[in-house]
C-alpha cells in the first residue's frame, strides 16, 4: 500500500471539501496534529476514522486508499465496520474486506440511477399527451414527479426515510394548494422549490457546516414569488449576484476556521 500516495489524496480531499486542517480535525474527532500525520503520510487513519473521512470529505474509501471510484454505498461500509468491531478483525482485515465489497457489481438500484433516463420519458410523455389531447395546460405536472422520482432512490439507496417522505408532502401539499387556494397553481409550485431546499438543510445540517445549504435555491424562490406576486422582476434581478458572493464568503470562513 502507497502510503505517500494516500496522504496526497487525504490532502487533496480534505481541500476540496473546502475544510482547513483545524475544521476537519474537529469534525473527525481528531487533534490537528494526527491529521497532519496522516497528510505526511506518517500512519493511516484506522478503519472507523476512514469511513469518517469519507462521510466528512464526501469521497469514497475506495478513491481514497487506491484512487479509483466506488461501486459500494456507505450503508455498505458501515455493516463493514460494525462487522470488524463485533468480530475484533485486524485493520487491515477491515480494508480488505470493504475493498473486497467494492470489486461487486453495481446493485439494481445504483443501474437505475445511473441509467435510466427518467426526465427524457417525462418529456415523452409530455409531448405525446399534449400534442394528442391537447393538454398543455394539465399534462406539465408529469415533470413534478422528477425530483420525487430521484429523491425517493436516493433515499432508498442510503436508507434516510425523511428523503423519501418530504417530496411527497411537498407535492402532495402543491396539488391541495391548487386545487382548493384560488390561483393556488401559479405560486403553489414554489412548493417544488423547497425540495432541493429541504435536502441541503438536512445536509448542512448532518454536516454542521451552512456552506451545503443551497442559497442559490433561496435565491430563485425569492426572486420568483416576487416577480409572480409583486411584480418585481426589475431589478430584484440583482438578488442572483448575491450567489457567488454567498459561496465566495462562505469558502473564506470555512478556511480561516
Amino acid at each position: 500500500m502507497d502510503y505517500e500516495a494516500i496522504a496526497k489524496r487525504l490532502q487533496a480531499a480534505r481541500k476540496n471539501a473546502g475544510l482547513s486542517q483545524e475544521e476537519a480535525a474537529a469534525l473527525l474527532g481528531v487533534s490537528r496534529q494526527t491529521l497532519s500525520k496522516w497528510e505526511n503520510g506518517d500512519g493511516l487513519p484506522d478503519s472507523e476514522k476512514l469511513v469518517a473521512i469519507s462521510r466528512v470529505y464526501e469521497i469514497s474509501i475506495d478513491a481514497l486508499l487506491l484512487g479509483k471510484a466506488p461501486d459500494i454505498d456507505m450503508a455498505s461500509y458501515e455493516k463493514l465496520i460494525e462487522k470488524a468491531a463485533t468480530e475484533e478483525c485486524t485493520y487491515g482485515e477491515t480494508i480488505e474486506a470493504v475493498l473486497a465489497q467494492s470489486s461487486k457489481e453495481p446493485s439494481a438500484l445504483d443501474r437505475i440511477i445511473q441509467w435510466f433516463p427518467y426526465p427524457i420519458l417525462c418529456l415523452i410523455v409530455f409531448l405525446v399527451i399534449g400534442f394528442a389531447y391537447d393538454a398543455w395546460r394539465v399534462c406539465w405536472s408529469v415533470f413534478i414527479t422528477i425530483p420525487v422520482y430521484y429523491s425517493t432512490l436516493h433515499s432508498l439507496k442510503y436508507k434516510k426515510t425523511v428523503m423519501v417522505v418530504y417530496p411527497l408532502v411537498a407535492t402532495v401539499a402543491y396539488l391541495l394548494v391548487g386545487f382548493l387556494v384560488p390561483k393556488g397553481w401559479e405560486y403553489g409550485w414554489l412548493l417544488l422549490f423547497s425540495i432541493p431546499l429541504f435536502s441541503s438543510i438536512v445536509r448542512a445540517v448532518e454536516k454542521h457546516n451552512f456552506f451545503y445549504l443551497s442559497y442559490s435555491t433561496v435565491v430563485a424562490m425569492v426572486y420568483l414569488f416576487l416577480g409572480m406576486w409583486k411584480g418585481w422582476w426589475h431589478p430584484h434581478w440583482i438578488l442572483f449576484l448575491t450567489v457567488p458572493l454567498y459561496y465566495g464568503i462562505a469558502k473564506i470562513v470555512q478556511h480561516n476556521k
